[in-house]
């Protein structure tokens, strides 16, 4: 997956004057393949856990699999690693330099716990966020500010 930046131009006829004036490439890994596997799992499929282990909520994983390049490209972040919960829930998690974020998504509620540690200085930022916008903020800055 890579990410262009850049204006474009089309003249009348449909020929483009502009191109684009930056490429990245977006790491991390492949998250259609693995929220697949995560709509694959079943009730149960973590014993160690207190309580029966719930499957990944269905309607969470519809909602991450639409926002999550929305997530990306307003954070200007890599693709996340993606986990079940016990509870059904998600948690995303990214890694820059030294810091690890992680959001945390509940199929019980709205909100987003959010937390990034910075590993070598020991500090540790939490929150709780309301919505994808507010999750791709906060990811830009913790994953800059703490380190």
């Amino acid at each position: 997956m890579i990410r262009l930046t850049g204006a474009a131009l089309w003249t009348a006829d449909g020929r483009v004057l502009g191109d684009a004036t930056a490429v990245q490439i977006i790491a991390g890994p492949p998250v259609t393949a693995r929220l697949q596997a995560l709509r694959d799992l079943r009730g149960g499929w973590l014993p160690e856990a207190e309580g029966a282990s719930a499957a990944p909520d269905p309607a969470l994983l519809a909602v991450i699999g639409d926002r999550i390049w929305r997530i990306i490209e307003l954070a200007g972040v890599d693709r996340p690693h993606i986990f079940a919960l016990p509870d059904g829930g998600l948690e995303l998690a990214w890694r820059r330099a030294d810091v690890r974020a992680t959001a945390r998504f509940s199929p019980t509620s709205v909100d987003i716990a959010a937390c990034a540690v910075s590993v070598t200085a020991g500090t540790a930022d939490r929150t709780e966020l309301r919505s994808v916008a507010e999750l791709a903020s906060w990811l830009t800055g913790a994953l800059g500010e703490l380190s």
